[in-house]
């Protein structure tokens, strides 16, 4: 039976053969000598990983209620950050339309709870039926 021939491991930056977030973990932790309390290496990770952007990101979903506002919050739900665009699904056009002309409070509202103008527009949607947990919010 013939061998199989990978080829060399591949590496990465500081001689470390495995991807950069594994290398940069290997960097934060403790040593007997120098230890590093969690909340330091959180803050490590959250700054100089991808990491940090979704856990930022993870606060408008905790309070899009307060976000949007209490007419807005209930009949919608945010879906998805991609290249600064919120993707927010829209119970029906009608509310569609309200959110047209509260779209740049709430940016900016977002934009105030992360400290950063890491959101730039809102793409509003229409839910499919996927997005729909319960039958019962079904637009008619």
């Amino acid at each position: 039976m013939a061998a199989l021939h990978v080829g060399a491991p591949r590496t990465y930056e500081g001689g470390h053969r495995g991807p950069p977030l594994r290398a940069f973990i290997r960097g934060c932790l403790m040593s007997k000598q120098d230890p590093q309390n969690i909340a330091q290496i959180l803050d490590s990770l959250k700054a100089n990983t991808k990491l940090g952007a979704h856990l930022d990101h993870a606060q408008i979903w905790e309070r899009w209620n307060d976000l949007a506002g209490p007419e807005l919050g209930p009949r919608s739900h945010p879906m998805k950050v991609r290249k600064g665009i919120l993707t927010v699904a829209v119970l029906s056009p009608v509310w569609m339309h309200k959110f047209s002309y509260d779209k740049l409070e709430i940016i900016a509202k977002i934009n105030r709870l992360l400290s950063t103008e890491s959101i730039e527009d809102l793409y509003l949607t229409l839910p499919t039926a996927e997005d729909i947990s319960d039958p019962a919010d079904a637009p008619k």
